[in-house]
């Protein structure tokens, strides 16, 4: 009797195995495919970003002095009604959101110290409601 009950259960935990862990594939394969999607979203507004911030500060030097909006300091980004002209770093913005993912996968340690140091060092992009 012994035998057909763990028989019993092994079925059930076969069963169990081929009817949950294809839809669980198709969880990962969609929620990755989002991913990959947000991650190509990223990559262009980052570059957009970096070439706009670019290309108006290479253009700032030739105008700062028509106008008391811009602030050039030879040690810092220029600015623009106090609004800095800084580079994104894109690689280090997305450190600062990958680095805790990676944690949690139980990445190696090392990994993760050095998407922590790397987001660390990103600078902030300025957005609509910091301008104000």
């Amino acid at each position: 009797m012994t035998q057909a009950n763990d028989r019993v259960r092994a079925d059930a935990l076969c069963d169990e195995i081929v009817n949950v862990l294809p839809h669980l594939g198709d969880d990962l394969a969609a929620a990755l495919e989002a991913l990959e999607m947000a991650l190509d979203g990223y990559l262009s507004a980052a570059a957009q970003y970096d070439d706009a911030v670019h290309g108006w500060a290479a253009r700032l030097p030739g105008i700062d002095v028509y106008t008391p909006r811009v602030a050039l300091d030879r040690y810092r980004a220029p600015t623009v009604d106090g609004i800095p002209l800084r580079r994104l770093r894109p690689e280090a913005r997305l450190a600062r959101v990958v680095a805790p993912a990676m944690a949690q996968l139980r990445a190696p340690v090392y990994v993760v110290a050095d998407l922590q140091q790397l987001g660390d060092a990103a600078p902030d992009s300025i957005t609509s409601q910091e301008a104000r």
